[in-house]
């Protein structure tokens, strides 16, 4: 399968490209990793799998419409 054919059958199944499909699951995985107490936004992007910082902030813009910080500030389990 040609790497075109692929991107139209991935957006036709799940209505997204498949870079924008893992950015989102990228997202989540930061999400979850605030909530379990994880404070360093640093840290939380190299888990996540995003190269830099500005990247997720990026994505976090896109996808929640807010910052990983205030999303860390508003949701983040406290572990003190």
């Amino acid at each position: 399968m040609s790497e075109r054919i692929f991107v139209r059958r991935f957006e036709a199944e799940l209505g997204d490209s498949p870079a924008r499909y893992i950015e989102r699951l990228r997202v989540e995985i930061a999400c979850e990793t605030f909530c379990s107490g994880e404070r360093s936004v640093k840290r939380v992007a190299a888990i996540a799998g995003f190269r830099a910082e500005e990247r997720m902030r990026r994505a976090f813009q896109r996808t929640k419409g807010i910052a990983p910080s205030e999303y860390r500030d508003r949701f983040a389990r406290d572990t003190d």
